[in-house]
C-alpha cells in the first residue's frame, strides 16, 4: 500500500482505491477478515471511499474493521485475564 498512501497523499483517490482494494484483498487472503493487519487495511480504504463520496460502502467497511477489531480485543483480553 505504499504506493497507494503516496497517491492518496497526491489527492489521486481514484488511483488509490485501487492499490487499497488490492492490499485488503491480499490480506484477507493471507490473513483472515479478523487480522489486525487485514483490519487497518479495511480503515485504510475506507478513508479513501470516504473522499470520493462512496459513504455506503465507506460505512460499512468501518463497521466491518470495527466489528473485528471489537473481536480481537476480546479474544486477547480474555486469553490475557486465562493466563494472568
Amino acid at each position: 500500500t505504499n504506493l497507494g498512501d503516496v497517491l492518496f497523499r497526491q489527492d489521486r483517490n481514484e488511483e488509490a482505491e485501487r492499490y487499497f482494494r488490492e492490499a485488503l484483498g491480499l490480506c484477507r487472503r493471507l490473513h483472515g477478515s479478523d487480522d489486525v493487519e487485514t483490519l487497518s487495511k479495511m480503515n485504510n480504504l475506507a478513508g479513501i471511499l470516504s473522499r470520493l463520496k462512496k459513504h455506503d460502502e465507506a460505512i460499512a467497511l468501518q463497521r466491518e474493521s470495527l466489528a473485528g477489531t471489537r473481536h480481537a480485543l476480546l479474544v486477547h483480553w480474555r486469553l490475557h485475564d486465562r493466563f494472568a
